[in-house]
């Protein structure tokens, strides 16, 4: 029972009042586990008897079970509980009260995007405007009450509650994004020295669907900055050295917020500058790509001439390393290496069945077979893996009337079908580690059906066999004065619908507050309780004795 009562307390405890805790209640439990020696008793007519003789028998000194009947018992131990609880406790609890007073905060957006101009000024510059506003209002709602006012800045992070008229003129627009649910988590941040009745969150983000807060304070929302259209640079990758160019591949990404035609980008480093048009991506219709061959490693910098009403994420600066070409050792006579290769025996190996030797399996390969011969009647393509990356391009209804024939070999270990024939003769077999492709022969001078399905399957398994090789690049924004802006990305989307401003509306009369009170006093006062009623409690017994 006691280690139950010691858990529950223990949440707001500290180690070394779990140890105090242990020793005291230990030491409770060995008090009233001792037997008292029997009272002597006293004879009054004159020794008329003789003295009763000692017991004989030793008495136990403990017992060797609880004292549950002893009230004096539980009483201690409640008091030492919640003596312990009282000094371990940390945790405060939320009481409703009437409101009383006025007191505002103000979580005002300083991130980036604020230094957008919005007419004649900036969105800062109309967010210090409505303030000025909505004091105001909250100061003659307070008319009859105190009022108190305070104010939270957000960008990369939260500042401090500060009072209002310290911490306004310090306000300036800061190198860093913010979202959404950092401006929440500032608007339920505690403070000490006023008691919130209205939060005013000020910011150029659009107002969040559903219920602001989760306490009863009134929240307010106002976005400032009116729509307008802009382009930024998003991310960029590098792609290595292709099979046909011997020129690495820069290709950067733009998101566009708003009606932007295809911006110009420009690309400054070692080799010069070079300016070309984005294009529209494929897959998304605000999203934009421009790729530049890159022949030399080294620092370059991307910029948007024409980047619309955010200039944050118009200039990223990159370093890039040196790309390698990609290494292969060609064995193969029938067709000769791409220009774009590195002839290295370190790279993977492309042999025909011919050349191969066991040692040659143990690496990434392709292993491509001598001769094509044409189906005959009775044969028809028979089980595929439908989703590899082989049959890329390939016409079923071709390579149904060219079948090739089946290889006359045992699949190494590893190797698993890609395709079979109606006859379970294997045509293509895959390996995953390390790589490994089995492919029919190519053909250079046959039909060009021949020719174009050979290749076909040929320079997929090429492409598999040594991957794309793409790597992202770590950019760095900067704005228009030099200043390196963090995730730039995330400020730019500055066309999004200007909502209505929510108003800032007086506290109702029976509205409430949620104040923070801390839990120890009332420990405090459950150990005094118990201790006042373990002492009645014996006084009491006591009294019945001496009668």
């Amino acid at each position: 029972m006691f280690a139950v009562a010691l858990g529950f307390c223990a949440g707001g405890f500290v180690m070394w009042p779990l140890g105090i805790a242990g020793l005291a209640g230990s030491a409770i439990i060995a008090w009233y586990m001792q037997r008292r020696p029997p009272r002597r008793v006293a004879l009054s007519f004159g020794r008329f008897l003789p003295e009763p003789e000692d017991n004989p028998t030793q008495e136990r000194r403990f017992a060797l079970k609880l004292p549950v009947r002893s009230m004096s018992f539980w009483l201690h131990l409640i008091t030492l509980l919640a003596a312990l609880a009282a000094i371990g406790a940390k945790f405060t609890w939320d009481r409703e009260v009437k409101a009383d007073a006025i007191g505002l905060r103000v979580v005002l957006d300083v991130s980036h995007s604020m230094s957008v101009a919005d007419g004649s000024a900036t969105r800062l510059d109309r967010a210090l405007q409505v303030i000025d506003t909505q004091r105001q209002i909250a100061k003659d709602m307070g008319t009859d009450t105190a009022f108190c006012e305070e104010l939270v800045t957000v960008s990369q992070s939260a500042s401090a509650p500060r009072p209002l008229a310290e911490a306004l003129p310090l306000v300036a627009v800061q190198p860093y994004s913010a979202e959404v649910a950092s401006l929440l988590k500032a608007a339920e941040a505690k403070s000490e020295a006023c008691e919130v009745t209205h939060t005013l969150i000020i910011t150029d983000q659009v107002k969040p669907s559903g219920a602001l807060g989760a306490t009863t304070v009134g929240y307010f929302w106002h976005q400032v900055g009116a729509p307008q259209d802009n382009i930024g640079i998003v991310a960029a990758e590098i792609a290595s050295k292709g099979m046909a160019t011997r020129t690495a591949s820069l290709t950067v990404d733009l998101l566009r917020s708003g009606a932007v035609p295809p911006p110009q980008v420009t690309l400054q480093g070692p080799n010069g500058v070079a300016t070309k048009i984005a294009r529209r991506a494929l897959d998304r219709e605000d999203r934009f790509k421009v790729a530049f061959p890159i022949s030399m490693a080294g620092d370059y910098k991307i910029s948007l001439p024409d980047g619309g009403a955010y200039s944050g994420d118009d200039l990223a600066s990159l370093s890039i390393p040196e790309v390698q070409s990609q290494k292969v050792e060609w064995r193969l006579a029938t067709l000769p290496a791409p220009s774009g290769l590195e002839a290295s025996n370190l790279g993977p190996l492309v042999t025909g069945f011919e050349d191969l030797t066991h040692a040659d399996l143990a690496r990434p390969i392709i292993i491509v077979g001598s001769q094509w011969t044409r189906q005959s009647s009775d044969r028809s393509i028979g089980v595929f893996l439908k989703n590899s990356d082989i049959f890329n391009g390939v016409n079923f209804d071709v390579l149904e009337r060219n079948l090739p024939s089946a290889g006359n070999f045992q699949l190494p270990q590893g190797f698993v079908p890609t395709l079979m024939d109606s006859q379970g003769g294997i045509l293509i077999a895959e390996r995953q580690s390390p790589r490994g492709i089995i492919l029919p022969p190519v053909v250079v001078d046959g039909g060009s059906d021949l020719r174009n399905l050979s290749l076909t399957f040929f320079y997929n398994g090429l492409r598999a066999l040594l991957g794309d090789q793409v790597m992202p690049m770590a950019l760095t924004w900067e704005s228009a004065t030099g200043q390196k802006v963090s995730r730039a990305w995330l400020e730019g989307d500055t066309a999004r619908a200007l909502s209505t401003p929510d108003a800032l509306t007086p506290i109702a009369a029976d509205q409430t507050v949620a104040r923070t009170k801390p839990v120890w006093p009332y420990f405090v006062l459950v150990a005094l309780i118990a201790l006042i009623l373990e002492r009645v409690w014996k006084l009491r017994v006591q009294t019945r004795k001496r009668r």
